[in-house]
């Protein structure tokens, strides 16, 4: 909505930037954490890493696109929803992701 795109081109969106920020971690992010032997605590970084990238990206958009919606509900939640969601993702792609199979630099 914030786009002005139909709501599927929104979701279609997302799961593509999902995949770039998975290529990210396995291409560049697990080889800045490879000192961190926790999977999860790696997936727990990289999660919050994505979750201020997103907000960053956010505040830029609303700076350059007028006229976004307003957000609705309880901002608190909203946050705290967001953020257990991409650490969620982060945890996901870290246990997938192996070392043996991220791209060695």
């Amino acid at each position: 909505m914030m786009l002005g795109v139909p709501i599927i081109i929104g979701w279609f969106m997302h799961f593509m930037i999902g995949i770039i920020f998975a290529m990210t971690y396995a291409f560049f992010f697990i080889n800045l954490v490879k000192k961190i032997s926790n999977s999860i605590f790696r997936g727990i970084l990289f999660g919050i890493a994505i979750f201020i990238f997103a907000q960053i990206i956010l505040a830029i958009l609303g700076a350059i696109i007028e006229g976004t919606p307003p957000m609705e509900g309880n901002l608190l939640l909203i946050m705290a929803g967001s953020i257990i969601g991409h650490i969620v993702f982060g945890i996901a792609v870290a246990l997938f992701v192996k070392e043996e199979i991220a791209v060695k630099q």
